[in-house]
C-alpha cells in the first residue's frame, strides 16, 4: 500500500471559542457565568403601600380654647410657685407648639419593605435600627410601632390598611421580633385627648 493511499489520521481540530464542547472540562455550563442574566433568581421580596403619616383627628374651635386655658392655668400655676418669667414663658411656648403641631395635617407617604430595610418617603431605615415591634389598632388603621434600639431614639410609627397588615408583619417579622406591648401613657394621653 503507497503512503498516498494510506488513511490518514488528523488530530482533532479544537471547537470554535463558544461552541459547547461536552469532552471539554473547561466547557461553559448551561449557565455561562458571563451570562448571569440567564441564571434563574429568586425575586426580591418587597412590601409596597401607601398610608397617612399619622391619623388625624378633627379639632374644632372649642378643642384649641381648651388646650389654651389649659395652657393658661400651668403658667399662673408656675409663675406663683416659681417667681420665675422664664419658666412662665417656656410653659406658653409649649402650649403654642402643641396646638400647632395638632394643626398640622398628615401627609400621603409611600412606604416599602424590602429585604433590607424600611424606606418611608424618601428616608431608609436598616433593620438593624430597630430592636422589636408591636401593633395597634388605630381606628380602621393599623399603627406599627418600631421600638429603636437605641434608648433615646423616637418609636417610629408606620401605618397600613388591613387590607396589607398581614403581608406587612409578615415580612416584618421575618428580620424584627415582634413584642407584645401596652400604650404608653403618653400615647393613652393623646389618644384620650384626640391629638
Amino acid at each position: 500500500m503507497s503512503e498516498d493511499s494510506a488513511p490518514k489520521h488528523t488530530a482533532p481540530q479544537p471547537h470554535e471559542q463558544g461552541q459547547y464542547n461536552p469532552q471539554d472540562s473547561s466547557a461553559p455550563t448551561a449557565y455561562s457565568t458571563s451570562d448571569q442574566s440567564a441564571m434563574p433568581q429568586e425575586p426580591d421580596r418587597e412590601v409596597t403601600w401607601t398610608a397617612l403619616e399619622f391619623i388625624a383627628h378633627h379639632k374644632d374651635i372649642r378643642w384649641y380654647a381648651i388646650v389654651i386655658g389649659i395652657t393658661l392655668v400651668l403658667a399662673a400655676i408656675v409663675r406663683l410657685l416659681t417667681r420665675d418669667n422664664i419658666s412662665t414663658v417656656m410653659v406658653l411656648i409649649v402650649g403654642i407648639f402643641f396646638c400647632v403641631a395638632a394643626a398640622r395635617k398628615p401627609r400621603m407617604l409611600t412606604y416599602t419593605l424590602n429585604e433590607d430595610g424600611l424606606l418611608i418617603g424618601g428616608r431608609f431605615m436598616p433593620y438593624t435600627d430597630f430592636r422589636s415591634f408591636t401593633v395597634f389598632t388605630d381606628g380602621r388603621y393599623s399603627n406599627i410601632e418600631l421600638i429603636p434600639m437605641k434608648r433615646f431614639m423616637p418609636l417610629t410609627s408606620i401605618y397600613c390598611s388591613p387590607e396589607s397588615e398581614d403581608d406587612v408583619v409578615d415580612m416584618l417579622a421575618d428580620f424584627i421580633p415582634y413584642e407584645d406591648r401596652t400604650h404608653s401613657f403618653i400615647d393613652w394621653l393623646a389618644h384620650l385627648i384626640r391629638f
